[in-house]
């Protein structure tokens, strides 16, 4: 029994950073994101009767520790849903840096349910996938799905799950790697440190509203109210990390968001942050090239919306 899956990241524009449920993975608010085409996982689940626990490779190196964890625990809760008694070796390769804030997890936990459940036989609608990844990692929800996509935050783990929201052709995401390399303090252990924060409820209430109106922006495809609110989304969550004595960002990182603060002044062009140092822009086809003639010392991948997860 073996399959394999291709699932694609996803770039949160109104970001999930915090749970109502450590277990279950449910988000205090609901998101957004957009899921590109260039940063991507592919993962291999063979199911050996012979296995006596599950084996995972990651970049063809053998995983032990806390990543095969989160992959055993997720396997766990398959081979219980579904009732499977095999262990399985499992073998992903990232087109994307880990625990870099470019959300590799989102791609990772994807491809991992989807190759998963299609190698024991099943065909599982991209609902019920979708809330099988949000066990592995709350964003992979959102990677079930190919463009902009709502991760709607729910009550329990059946309502708690993404859907696609809506197609833009032009959009662009320029992915600005100024370091690759992995971030000490894990999203996860930010969360926990955010939930506690007193001004943490408000963050949740304006996100709501965020929400709200990016989709009205998205829906009549406005670049500039599109990329402000999601600007302003980002700038918010990184303020709630800082106020908790975390900070994700570097020197590099400052210096591109001060540049791309002088330059939106004359062109639609907007950024977003993870939790990482990396900057994604936000622009359309538009005005891509103007954009990148301002970027020709930095490492950048153009993107623009991706798939949703698929068998290969």
């Amino acid at each position: 029994m073996k399959s394999s899956a291709k699932a694609y990241v996803n770039i949160a524009l109104i970001k999930y950073w915090g749970k109502t449920d450590e277990v279950l993975k449910l988000p205090f608010n609901s998101s957004l994101s957009l899921t590109i085409d260039q940063f991507y996982t592919t993962t291999t689940v063979n199911y050996l009767p012979q296995l006596s626990e599950d084996v995972l490779y990651i970049d063809h190196q053998l995983i032990t520790g806390n990543e095969l964890k989160r992959v055993k625990d997720l396997m766990d809760i398959i081979r219980k849903q579904f009732g499977v008694g095999s262990f399985a070796e499992i073998s992903s390769v990232n087109h994307v840096p880990k625990a870099a804030g470019l959300a590799s997890s989102s791609s990772a936990f994807a491809a991992l349910v989807a190759a998963a459940t299609n190698a024991l036989g099943l065909n599982l609608s991209h609902t019920e996938l979708s809330k099988l990844a949000r066990l592995g990692s709350g964003s992979a929800c959102r990677s079930i799905f190919g463009n902009f996509t709502i991760w709607q935050k729910g009550s329990s783990h059946e309502t708690s799950y993404a859907y696609e929201f809506a197609k833009w052709e032009d959009f662009r995401v320029i992915v600005c790697l100024l370091d690759k390399s992995e971030k000490t303090i894990s999203s996860s252990e930010g969360m926990r440190l955010a939930v506690k924060h007193p001004q943490y409820l408000e963050y949740v209430k304006q996100s709501e509203i965020d929400l709200t109106l990016i989709k009205e922006a998205i829906v009549q495809q406005d670049i500039h109210k599109t990329g402000q609110i999601a600007q302003s989304n980002a700038i918010r969550m990184h303020q709630l990390i800082n106020a908790c004595g975390i900070n994700y960002w570097n020197d590099k990182t400052i210096k591109l968001i001060e540049k791309i603060k002088d330059l939106q002044q004359k062109i639609p062009v907007y950024f977003t942050v993870d939790a990482g140092p990396n900057v994604k822009l936000l622009t359309t086809k538009k005005y891509l090239n103007e954009v990148m003639s301002h970027l020709t010392h930095i490492e950048t991948v153009v993107c623009q919306a991706g798939k949703e997860v698929e068998i290969i």
